[in-house]
């Protein structure tokens, strides 16, 4: 299902071709490992699309068979300077700004299983710059219930440090990230992978979230042992942090967040088969997992509030912050 992604560069063709960046990172370690369609056009969405469509007889219906390579989703990768990030080390070299388009109403798919073309849908990138402001507004402190379940009574933020084991957009780990703890992250799906590493450099060539240590991408995190650390010479983790996608069923009437959608949207690609059921198998055996790698002192679980208890006999406490509809379980590692 990766074949429904398709690359659409924008900025000056010769730019592309010299940039860096795009080389190593894009051409290299990303795009030499999927074959994704390429298109670089500084064309609005609608003309783009209407090109693809011009001899479907339903331009508003999303052809989806095994017979039509029509794309599902655009990954951009903007070289315009208004987007773009130019490092401050003298080289002048345009980071990129890399972000994820759905072409179809993805509401609409989540609720009538239909696949509606939409030039309409916002692109979802990450970008870490410009968060800090966004966390201060929602009043996160040190007695929040995240930040309790993730730190230690034998060491501070700034020596504790957590494997976010399932980092997806990072949204959790960029708020630990601001209380100073350290930060070692995993993702499997390799764009949203990518999304984090195009996040993760403009972020630190502006001397930004350097306490996040590492990026393991395109890993399971169930395939890292304690030897994995050793060999990367990293610390071994204080804390792993398991935040697995809640199945749909533990979600109120009201969707989600666009971002959420999004990230369902791309596991279901990626997954091929239903996902609720996959997800409920998945946790336990992530729980398995992280409660078996001693090097940990502690695994806490990010759960639905109202969702069962997953090995209830071994639960240490939970975590909530007022009405909130997630909670935190803390279990203690098998040590």
């Amino acid at each position: 299902m990766l074949r429904k992604v398709w690359v659409h560069f924008i900025g000056k063709k010769e730019i592309i071709e010299k940039n860096n960046y795009v080389k190593e990172k894009i051409f290299n370690n990303f795009l030499s490992k999927y074959s994704f369609p390429i298109i670089n056009s500084n064309s609005n969405y609608e003309e783009i699309y209407k090109s693809f469509l011009s001899n479907n007889n339903n331009p508003n219906n999303h052809p989806d068979n095994d017979g039509n390579n029509l794309p599902l989703f655009f990954l951009e990768i903007n070289l315009m300077e208004s987007n773009a990030f130019i490092t401050k080390d003298g080289n002048n070299e345009i980071i990129p700004l890399i972000s994820l388009k759905p072409l179809y109403n993805i509401q609409k798919r989540q609720q009538t299983q239909e696949l509606i073309f939409s030039s309409k849908q916002r692109n979802v990138a990450l970008d870490f710059l410009n968060q800090k402001e966004q966390l201060s507004n929602k009043n996160f402190s040190k007695s929040s219930a995240l930040i309790k379940a993730c730190s230690l009574k034998t060491k501070g933020m700034k020596d504790t440090v957590i494997l976010d084991a399932t980092t997806g957009l990072a949204k959790d780990s960029f708020t630990l990230s601001q209380f100073d703890f350290r930060l070692i992250w995993c993702e499997r799906h390799p764009i949203i992978s990518l999304l984090l590493e195009n996040a993760m450099k403009r972020a630190q060539v502006d001397h930004k979230m350097n306490n996040i240590l590492h990026l393991f991408t395109l890993k399971d995190c169930k395939e890292l042992t304690n030897k994995t650390f050793e060999q990367y010479n990293l610390p071994f983790p204080d804390v792993i942090y398991l935040d697995p996608m809640f199945p749909s069923h533990t979600i109120s009437s009201a969707l989600p967040k666009y971002e959420l959608q999004v990230l369902r949207e791309l596991m279901i690609m990626l997954d091929d088969g239903p996902l609720d059921k996959k997800k409920e198998d998945e946790e336990g055996a992530l729980l398995d997992w992280a409660l078996g790698m001693n090097c940990a002192q502690k695994v806490i679980l990010k759960r639905p509030s109202k969702a069962p208890t997953l090995l209830e006999s071994k639960i240490i406490h939970s975590f909530t912050d007022g009405k909130s509809d997630v909670r935190f379980d803390m279990y203690f590692s098998s040590q």
